[in-house]
């Protein structure tokens, strides 16, 4: 049976222990904390400006209001470290659209130029907080603590020959699994063509007997000379390669590398999201191939965020008719309104259960 598997931040919480959205800026606690053991000091630099930015968000739309009447008013609760999306699309907002405007007190004149919506940040100040948090992000997901007994149990019970896997994350946690079990390669396995790719081991030119199609990059991937196309990164912070004994002349690092990750490739969490990347958009057609040939459907972890509505689009136009859909979630009710609506498919299985519970 042709198959794909769909892919959420829930999947890669259960196999790999990695955050969820809603717990990203709680783990960058976590990383900064690390970072600060390690005393690399740019990266300090980096997290606490991140942290820096969430305060000074708290106190302009939390604290301010209040305090206009009362100036020892002190924050008791928000959910500000929760809306990783939100905080993203803000300032992706700043970045993308600058103010232009002319005021006048009937005597002077003054112009607003050039401003992000922030307006106490520079658009520069703004890139630059986008590079911090790429940076964490990576930090933070590159390094998951994998079940391995749960990781090999999902492969023997829900993989077949014809399964391919669609997937919304960011980590290497399944192209790593079936790299090391030789059904996977980087070079035809996520269904793009790299530029300046690096040549392969003879042994290695074999074709990947399933894809995993990364819809929003992954963290392996950079921008290579041509803007908005992509390179391949086989390199870890200790200089140990991602895919070992892949490449034929593997570049070995005898330093840990201290700096930042500019993850220009991956399409981030934010209500703003370019999809003008022709390796992305190959990408998106194959999903919609592989979607559309396949027999059964199954997500998991995958919530259909509403604000996702490329993802709508893209379900919206294949024939889910004949084809069996599965949800594996432990809170799977909305998820079930939101693929009935967008696939208009009753012939769906609902698992009431964490993904470790089911298998």
């Amino acid at each position: 049976m042709r198959k794909a598997i769909v892919l959420g931040a829930g999947f890669s919480k259960a196999i790999g222990c990695l955050p969820i959205t809603c717990e990203m800026f709680n783990s960058f606690r976590k990383t900064l904390n690390i970072e600060t053991i390690k005393q690399h000091r740019n990266r300090i630099k980096w997290g606490e400006s991140i942290f820096e930015f969430l305060t000074r968000l708290e106190d302009r739309f939390a604290k301010q209001p209040l305090s206009r009447a009362n100036d020892k008013s002190a924050i008791i609760e928000s959910n500000y470290e929760e809306n990783f999306e939100a905080v993203l699309s803000m300032i992706d907002l700043g970045i993308q659209y600058e103010l232009k405007a002319r005021t006048s007190d009937g005597v002077m004149t003054s112009n607003l130029d050039g401003k992000p919506l922030l307006w106490d940040y520079s658009t520069s100040q703004l890139k630059q907080l986008r590079y911090e948090i790429s940076t964490y992000l990576y930090l933070t997901l590159i390094d998951p603590r994998i079940n391995q007994n749960l990781l090999d149990s999902f492969y023997e019970k829900m993989v077949n020959k014809d399964t391919h896997f669609i997937t919304f994350n960011y980590d290497l946690i399944v192209e790593q699994f079936l790299y090391k079990k030789e059904l996977w390669k980087p070079k035809d396995g996520y269904g793009l063509e790299f530029d300046e790719f690096p040549q392969v081991k003879a042994e290695n030119k074999k074709s990947s007997s399933h894809l995993v199609l990364k819809m929003h990059g992954s963290l392996n991937w950079r921008e290579s000379e041509l803007e908005n196309r992509y390179k391949i990164e086989n390199m870890l912070d200790d200089g140990s390669p991602i895919f070992p004994d892949y490449f034929k002349n593997e570049i070995k690092r005898n330093f840990e590398y201290e700096g930042g990750i500019n993850l220009k490739a991956l399409k981030l969490p934010s209500l703003v999201k370019k999809f003008n990347s022709f390796q992305l958009l190959s990408i998106w057609r194959k999903a919609h191939s592989v979607i559309s040939k396949s027999e059964e459907v199954i997500f998991i972890g995958y919530s259909f965020p509403e604000a996702d509505t490329s993802v709508y689009t893209l379900f919206n136009t294949i024939d889910f008719s004949s084809k069996k859909i599965a949800i594996i979630d432990p809170k799977p009710d909305e998820i079930e309104k939101r693929v009935r609506k967008i696939t208009l498919c009753n012939n769906i299985h609902v698992v009431n259960k964490s993904l470790e519970e089911y298998l």
